[in-house]
């Protein structure tokens, strides 16, 4: 009835009486429930058998030293960004940012002592550790009080830049009556000059056609600073003296056409300059004068004596009245060389001529002032010369002037 009764028979099961039914049911009773036990906790399993041993999995010492590299190669990175995280937090951006970052560098170099001395072979590792953490720490702390927060710096406010009311200002009626000029000429070259002794007036005025200029697709250079010799007052315009004689570019003209429609004050034409480039329109800025007062001698821009010739000059005066000056003036050509026909030359004067006698060597305009009282003069030769024969001019003036300099414009 119960097969299985005999594995778990209890020793009051095995009494002699076995006829007595009593004792039959209450062994059978207990068979029953030692049966049940048995399938309610199937997880009991028979001993392992003998001779059987577990293995584990170890590493080589090659693959030990690989991992031990490439994580002390990770923790070296994140001590870094901890340090630098330190350093850039000290200035006034967070305190407690850059103590977080002088934390995670020091947990990051323990973890590389800790790596290094597990891959090292050190008897002891664990004084070794505890050292080298103590030191760690001495160094962090001693970087927190070395390198104190910086204090903020007060920035100061910027200064509004008041313009006084007496100084000169480019009125939004003059801007409006301009501007459409200078949006049908556009990508010209404005080159801006104001005089060496010009005061802040005069700069914050030159600034305002700066800007004006350049904000309706003018290209604009300057304000530059003339030399302390040339002396400008109100405002002057300079061209090329490709121009001389010859049409003005229109945008130029319609230029100073329009600013002396609407009141600017302006000399009373173009200067010819020799060293402005055709494609600029040079404006000099000065002081502003009283009413009345004289035009002053225009000037050219830069002039300086760029590949100059040998020359001899000597003044003759000519008793009567009204006095004359005749300046005798020899040109000496290029060593080794002779002048031909077409060469150009430039003569600076150091004051207004008169007139200059005629010749068959040569063909002159005047530059710088209107004729008939130029201060430079634009020679031109009309024949070839022979080798080392020289240039004879004769400059008549009506006060003692002298030859600044002779420039050979022949030259690149």
């Amino acid at each position: 009835m119960f097969p299985f009764s005999h594995a778990f028979e209890s020793p009051s099961c095995t009494s002699p009486i076995s006829g007595d039914h009593i004792l039959a049911t209450r062994c059978s009773l207990m068979s029953l429930w030692a049966l049940l036990m048995a399938d309610t906790h199937p997880d009991i399993l028979p001993p392992e058998p003998t001779g059987i041993t577990r293995s584990r999995f170890r590493f080589t010492p090659t693959q030990r030293l690989v991992l031990g590299g490439i994580s002390c190669a990770t923790l070296l990175g994140l001590c870094t960004w901890g340090v630098s995280e330190f350093f850039s937090r000290r200035g006034v951006l967070s305190m407690l940012a850059s103590l977080i970052g002088l934390g995670v560098a020091c947990v990051a170099a323990i973890g590389i002592l800790v790596m290094v001395v597990q891959l090292a072979h050190c008897s002891r590792k664990g004084l070794v550790v505890g050292v080298g953490i103590g030191v760690l720490l001495v160094v962090a702390i001693a970087m927190h009080l070395v390198f104190p927060m910086q204090q903020p710096t007060q920035i100061a406010a910027p200064i509004t830049h008041e313009r006084p009311a007496d100084w000169r200002t480019v009125k939004d009626w003059q801007k409006a009556e301009l501007a459409p000029i200078l949006e049908q000429f556009p990508n010209n070259t404005l080159r801006i000059v104001v005089t060496s002794s010009a005061p802040d007036e005069t700069v914050d005025y030159a600034n305002q056609f700066k800007d004006f200029f350049h904000a309706h697709n003018w290209n604009v250079i300057g304000p530059e600073t003339a030399a302390t010799s040339q002396i400008v007052q109100n405002i002057q315009l300079s061209l090329s003296e490709q121009y001389w004689g010859k049409p003005r570019p229109e945008g130029f003209s319609a230029i100073e056409s329009q600013m002396r429609f609407v009141g600017l004050k302006l000399r009373s034409s173009f200067v010819i300059d020799p060293l402005v480039s055709p494609k600029e329109l040079v404006m000099w800025i000065g002081p502003e004068t009283p009413p009345g007062f004289p035009e002053h001698v225009p000037l050219s821009l830069g002039m300086a004596c760029q590949h100059p010739l040998q020359f001899t000059d000597e003044t003759t005066h000519f008793f009567g009245h009204p006095k004359d000056f005749v300046r005798w003036v020899r040109i000496q050509p290029q060593n080794n060389s002779h002048f031909v026909a077409g060469q150009k030359v430039l003569v600076v004067l150091s004051k207004p001529a008169k007139s200059v006698a005629t010749s068959g060597q040569f063909s002159v305009q005047a530059l710088g002032t209107v004729m008939p009282r130029p201060d430079a003069l634009d020679v031109t030769m009309t024949k070839d010369l022979k080798e080392s024969e020289t240039l004879d001019m004769k400059i008549v003036s009506d006060e003692d002037l002298r030859v600044k300099c002779v420039v050979d414009r022949s030259q690149p």
